[in-house]
């Protein structure tokens, strides 16, 4: 009976502890510690509202902000998508992202209190420079068919906002409504793997023109950013977190994470690809660079110099990849 009740008092402080670091006051009406049964099978992203040990909770998860927020995000998509005199290079059916909801139908936001200062986040492993993925992957969000994006309640400089495929990250201590708009507006589009670098006028992930569109910072998806006639290339209007679903869509995942290119043959891709091998071959050390756009957040940073390998693998990647 008492190796039992040992047993079962081990697995319940090892679930508590990657699950959450919650105080007691954390527990409030509405809100959620772990990612809610899905509705659907389907890609989605996944919002959390990530604390520090020492972050003053603003309740945005239970308050309605995050949900208003990221609703009126994809109001703007489809006004960005729609083909009208505006955007009349565009084609195909307006578009929004693929949101995890709950049963209830809201919103499914998480509520994330972290076992580290707001200080000792900003220096350590797993902190804004290392994308959550570590904390993450840690306490289960680590579904690839998700993307998971982050309201954090920190304020991290310069440094606003950080995504790439996989994660995304606003740290929305002392932004305005507006700046937090487009701050995540922008990063979604990195989460997709935008802005790919066979895109016509990408420059590092980024548009190198006109300042309005959302990988700048503006509500626009004009000028090849979505849709566009570059062989080889993938189009943002296929992602497959974008509803309706393209009847061929591309899984930023496969590209970044995986580096299975499939049909994404464009010879900026391919010079990638042997790149990568060329370094694997001559034993040099993982370099995020070059990269086809936004690069892999579940990267596992400790292990460059073996390889590329993602956060809780042992499979280096580099070696799938052929001569």
């Amino acid at each position: 009976m008492t190796k039992n009740l040992f047993t079962i008092s081990f697995i319940f402080i090892f679930f508590s502890a990657n699950i959450m670091f919650a105080s007691a006051k954390d527990e409030k009406a509405g809100r959620f510690f772990v990612d809610q049964p899905d509705v659907n099978d389907d890609h989605q992203i996944h919002f959390i509202y990530l604390l520090a040990s020492d972050s003053s909770d603003r309740e945005w998860d239970i308050n309605g902000k995050i949900e208003m927020l990221v609703k009126i995000i994809n109001k703007k998509m489809i006004k960005a998508t729609t083909n009208n005199r505006r955007n009349k290079k565009l084609g195909g059916p307006p578009k929004k992202y693929k949101y995890d909801y709950n049963k209830y139908g809201k919103v499914d936001v998480t509520f994330m209190r972290v076992d580290k200062n707001r200080r000792e986040l900003k220096k350590g492993e797993g902190g804004p420079m290392g994308h959550f993925d570590e904390i993450l992957f840690s306490k289960g969000f680590n579904n690839p068919k998700k993307n998971y994006f982050i309201f954090a309640e920190l304020n991290n400089g310069k440094n606003e906002g950080d995504a790439g495929v996989g994660i995304g990250t606003v740290y929305v201590k002392g932004l305005t409504d507006s700046k937090l708009m487009l701050l995540t507006a922008h990063e979604l589009i990195h989460t997709q793997g935008g802005l790919y670098n066979c895109v016509t006028g990408a420059s590092n992930a980024h548009y190198s023109g006109d300042g309005t569109n959302m990988v700048q910072f503006g509500f626009n998806l004009n000028k090849n950013m979505y849709i566009h006639e570059i062989e080889g290339c993938p189009q943002l209007i296929d992602s497959v977190f974008l509803t309706p679903t393209s009847d061929d869509p591309y899984d930023p995942y496969e590209i970044a994470c995986l580096y299975n290119i499939g049909k994404y043959t464009n010879k900026k891709f391919l010079k990638i690809i042997k790149s990568k091998i060329k370094r694997r071959d001559n034993n040099k050390s993982y370099n995020s660079q070059p990269r086809f756009g936004s690069d892999c957040r579940w990267r596992d940073y400790s292990r460059d110099k073996d390889g590329f390998f993602l956060v809780g693998s042992t499979v280096n990647q580099l070696d799938k990849l052929s001569n």
